[in-house]
């Protein structure tokens, strides 16, 4: 699993299924899970709301999906500079200008 799924499926969990996950999961499970609460769950995008919403961003749910991209980039090495994030932000704001939507 990529860093990005792990910390999704730990963040959408009760806190208690997260526990007993790492109680009766293997090493590797376990190591996944001590990374995300460590490390994993602190990660957040360079570029805030606003930052997307002035690049053309609609407000709302779209902001929130390009922030869990943003994040999801970063938790996966994919946004190892500002200039990482910035390319998906415009990729984004050109697909709400076109009329797409995620």
């Amino acid at each position: 699993l990529r860093p990005s799924e792990i910390a999704a499926a730990a963040r959408e969990a009760a806190p208690e299924t997260t526990l007993a996950a790492w109680l009766v999961g293997r090493p590797a499970a376990r190591r996944r899970l001590q990374w995300f609460l460590r490390e994993g769950r602190h990660v957040k995008p360079r570029l805030g709301a606003e930052a997307l919403v002035a690049a053309g961003i609609p407000r709302g749910r779209a902001v929130g999906a390009v922030l869990r991209a943003l994040r999801d980039l970063r938790l996966d090495g994919g946004a190892g500079r500002p200039a990482d994030e910035e390319r998906l932000v415009q990729r984004e704001s050109a697909r709400y200008r076109k009329g797409e939507s995620r």
